[in-house]
């Protein structure tokens, strides 16, 4: 974090979708980093380096994956094809790509390297299926939360997973978040990792 500095590493998060709605939706959330001026002097910027006092939404976490497997080009994710009139008449078409290149090709390569790596001998070993190449990054973070009507913190933990798989030639990528976990017996490799290992299988036998 130090060596990079907060501005690059803020432009090349933003760059593949972080910090901002994703699918434009009105309802939409969207991350945050809740330091706004990280420094090295303070340590928040080391923390940022590695994930804490950083907010994303699933939708903004599955283009860490889409980025690595395309190869460093971040391509936006899109739910709706076009707008349609009353009478189901397209209006217009809203499907268009919005794509660049975020990291190095050579970059992504290490990227999914090490992601499949995770899933071979890592913190994600629950995901390996023998014959199918999956690769990914497991999470268990901690967020700090104000009950409602009350002035009280409450400390919780989430389980994540952000990965990929290829079924039939194809890149596939996926998301699992699993909330309130327990965070002294539980992490995202032993609640979100078999739920996405548990979806690739039933595609696969699909």
């Amino acid at each position: 974090g130090a060596k990079v500095g907060f501005n690059n590493f803020y432009d090349n998060a933003n760059s593949q979708g972080l910090f901002q709605k994703v699918l434009g939706l009105d309802c939409e959330q969207s991350g945050n980093c809740e330091v706004k001026n990280p420094k090295v002097s303070d340590g928040t910027l080391g923390l940022m380096s590695i994930g804490q006092n950083i907010r994303i939404t699933p939708v903004e976490a599955i283009s860490i994956a889409n980025t690595v497997v395309n190869k460093g080009v971040y391509v936006k994710p899109t739910i709706i094809d076009s707008y349609v009139d009353d009478n189901n008449n397209e209006i217009e078409d809203a499907n268009k790509t919005i794509m660049h290149q975020a990291i190095d090709k050579s970059t992504a390569q290490t990227m999914k390297s090490q992601m499949i790596n995770v899933v071979e001998n890592g913190t994600a070993r629950e995901a390996y299926m023998p014959n199918c190449e999956i690769g990914g990054k497991t999470g268990s973070t901690q967020r700090m939360e104000t009950v409602k009507d009350s002035k009280t913190i409450q400390e919780h933990s989430d389980g994540w997973f952000i990965g990929f798989f290829n079924l039939n030639g194809k890149d596939y990528s996926m998301v699992v978040f699993v909330e309130d976990i327990d965070k002294d017996n539980d992490s995202g490799g032993t609640t979100a990792v078999p739920i996405f290992k548990s979806i690739v299988q039933e595609l696969k036998n699909n």
